[in-house]
């Protein structure tokens, strides 16, 4: 399977030039999706989960600040959805989520925080003291 970006209008002659060969070598016909890329999590999201969602979580389980990846890593076990990487593979990764799809599990994991924990994480716009980390 081959993926082709598109930036540009350059880009766009590229995948003409690209589903031309396919078409002409094709065989057995040919798939093509489209889709549109979406933002990976912005800065902001990156900071609020570190400085306020894993360290909240982490400290309210007792671990010492600097053990906040061993909370970062349960959770995304348990609930980051699967992405392929650049290499085919599928993994959990949070670096992989666009912005919805980090909202999301940033949900999850305050859900589960509340409901299994009892540990209280205050939403974005309620605590910005967190900046990109």
């Amino acid at each position: 399977m081959e993926t082709i970006q598109v930036s540009n209008q350059g880009d766009v002659l590229n995948i003409l030039t690209t589903l031309n060969k396919l078409l002409l070598g094709a065989k057995m016909g040919l798939t093509v999706t489209i889709k549109r890329n979406r933002k990976l999590k912005s800065k902001e999201q990156r900071g609020y989960y570190w400085k306020v969602l894993i360290r909240t979580i982490s400290n309210g389980c007792g671990y010492f600040d600097y053990e906040d990846h061993f909370v970062h890593e349960g959770l995304k076990e348990q609930f980051c959805p699967l992405k392929r990487n650049r290499v085919g593979m599928l993994v959990k990764s949070t670096e992989l989520l666009n912005t919805k799809e980090e909202e999301d599990y940033h949900q999850k994991c305050r859900m589960w925080a509340s409901i299994e924990r009892g540990i209280f994480v205050p939403l974005p716009n309620e605590d910005d003291n967190f900046g990109e980390n």
